[in-house]
C-alpha cells in the first residue's frame, strides 16, 4: 500500500524543485534567440502548471479520504481481496408460525448478510425486520428451500424468521474484517 504522507512528500519536494528553478530562471536573462515575452509567459506556464498539480494532489488526497470515510477501499488496496474471516450461523424454527430472531453479528460497512432458506426444509421461510412482521404473511419475505437473499444491515439481529413447519430455517453467513 502506498504511504499518502510519503506521497505528500514527493510531491511537495517536486513542486519545490521546480519553482526554486523558475525563481532562478527568472533571476537570469531569457536564453539565447528567445523572446523575454515569450520567456515570460513560459515560466508563467510551468509556475501554473506547478500550482495545478499541487491542486490535483490535494485533491486526489482528499478523495482517498473521503472513499475510506465512506468504507470504500484506499489507493493501492485489492478491493476483492479475500477474507479469512466470516461468521456463519443457523436457526431453526422449533414452534410453527413464531417469529425467531437470528443472533446478534455485527456486519461490517459494504457487508452483506446472507439468508438462505435451508435445502432441507419442507415450507417457506418468511423474514421481516420485526416478530410481529414475521408472522404476517403478505408483508414478510417469502424464501423458498434453498433460496437466499443479500441484506445489508448493521446487525443480523435486526433479521426474525418465521416457518409454518417445525424445524424447518435458515442458514446465514457475514464475511468480517
Amino acid at each position: 500500500m502506498v504511504d499518502p504522507a510519503m506521497v505528500t512528500g514527493a510531491a511537495l519536494g517536486a513542486l519545490g524543485t521546480l519553482l526554486a528553478n523558475v525563481k532562478k530562471a527568472r533571476a537570469s536573462a531569457p536564453p539565447a534567440g528567445v523572446d523575454s515575452a515569450v520567456w515570460d509567459m513560459m515560466l508563467n506556464s510551468v509556475e501554473a502548471t506547478a500550482i495545478q498539480q499541487g491542486q490535483i494532489e490535494q485533491l486526489t488526497q482528499s478523495v482517498n479520504q473521503l472513499v475510506i470515510a465512506m468504507g470504500g477501499t484506499p489507493v493501492g488496496e485489492d478491493p476483492f481481496a479475500n477474507t479469512d474471516k466470516f461468521t456463519t450461523g443457523q436457526l431453526v424454527c422449533t414452534t410453527a408460525g413464531r417469529g425467531f430472531q437470528l443472533d446478534s453479528i455485527p456486519i461490517p460497512k459494504n457487508k452483506q448478510l446472507i439468508v438462505k432458506a435451508h435445502p432441507n426444509n419442507v415450507g417457506w421461510i418468511y423474514l421481516a425486520i420485526q416478530q410481529a412482521q414475521s408472522q404476517r404473511l403478505l408483508i414478510s419475505w417469502i424464501l423458498l428451500p434453498n433460496e437466499g437473499v443479500g441484506l445489508f444491515l448493521k446487525n443480523a439481529d435486526a433479521v426474525w424468521v418465521q416457518a409454518p413447519v417445525v424445524n424447518d430455517g435458515v442458514v446465514y453467513i457475514v464475511e468480517q474484517e
